[in-house]
């Protein structure tokens, strides 16, 4: 805890550092994050994008514009707080520090584009198969396939780096996203109210419900899909296994095996000294000629005399 306390202002200081960016920016000096992620855009779409100066990338095919406030920097932003403070718990010195800053923004950096690519291209799907609902709009559809795609990634992110360093044990649901939840919540609301988002009346009221509520859905929704999926799953550990309908269960191989073993000649080793013993102290044997003279053969009888 002391060590994550300890690197909490550096993170915070970058953090503000972005945002501060993010805001004074033109989108000609955003290429840096737009580039990258048109151009995955379009390979993922085929869509190609022009890049418009003072615009941002153009598909004049699909009529869509990739512009300043598409370019994640809020994703990237809390993106970075979090993989910061999740890795802050192992610094050690300033060096370490320093490393985990920039790893986290390295990190950030890549989870922005590969998340952003995907948003933009489930917004070019649903842009191309306009999909109604008569208690949504388009515009509020788009914030919702907007939240999915940053809250998700978030999680993606912070399961990936928790991964990293407790290996393959299982979590609850619950410290799989409180900290994506809390992360995007301050970026998506605590920071615009703070910057003075409030006076816009009804449609920040209408971005917080959207924010607030949208991710505790999925949540429920995932854990309740969960849950399912451990009650029908078959035990690992039973050791029994489950008839499939309709077709005979396999027959128990360890009583046949048992009964074979009964049936099979006794080729112990103290039986065929027995055996050897009784045969050559047999003086009938021993001394004649002919056919007889041989040994007789061990059997799983004993040798009858002459």
């Amino acid at each position: 805890m002391k060590r994550t306390l300890a690197i909490l202002p550096f993170v915070a200081l970058a953090m503000w550092a972005m945002k501060r960016y993010y805001a004074d920016a033109s989108v000609d000096e955003l290429q840096w994050i737009l580039g990258p992620t048109a151009q995955l855009v379009t390979t993922l779409t085929g869509v190609p994008f022009e890049w418009e100066s003072g615009q941002g990338y153009l598909s004049r095919e699909r009529f869509f514009l990739i512009e300043k406030a598409c370019a994640g920097i809020n994703f990237m932003i809390a993106a970075f707080g979090m993989v910061a403070v999740l890795r802050g718990r192992r610094v050690g010195s300033c060096r370490a520090a320093a490393g985990v800053v920039l790893m986290s923004a390295l990190a950030s950096y890549v989870a922005a584009v590969l998340v952003n690519a995907a948003r933009i291209t489930v917004a070019l799907w649903l842009a191309a198969h306009p999909v109604g609902f008569a208690w949504m709009t388009p515009a509020q559809a788009h914030r919702v396939e907007g939240i999915a795609c940053y809250f998700g990634g978030l999680v993606v992110l912070h399961e990936l780096v928790q991964r990293f360093e407790r290996g393959s044990e299982d979590v609850s649901a619950w410290t799989l996203v409180r900290a994506p939840l809390f992360w995007y919540y301050a970026m998506a609301v605590a920071v615009p109210l703070l910057n003075g988002a409030a006076g816009n009346g009804a449609a920040f009221v209408e971005h917080t419900l959207f924010v607030v509520t949208v991710p505790l859905v999925f949540i429920a929704l995932a854990a309740g899909g969960r849950t399912l999926a451990r009650v029908f799953a078959p035990s690992a550990g039973s050791g029994a296994a489950i008839p499939t309908a309709g077709r005979a269960a396999p027959p128990d191989r360890s009583a046949t095996d048992a009964r074979a073993r009964a049936d099979r000649p006794d080729s112990s080793p103290s039986r065929s000294r027995s055996l050897a013993h009784l045969q050559s102290a047999n003086p009938v044997h021993r001394g004649r000629t002919g056919p007889r003279a041989s040994l007789v053969p061990l059997t799983h009888e004993w040798p009858s005399p002459p």
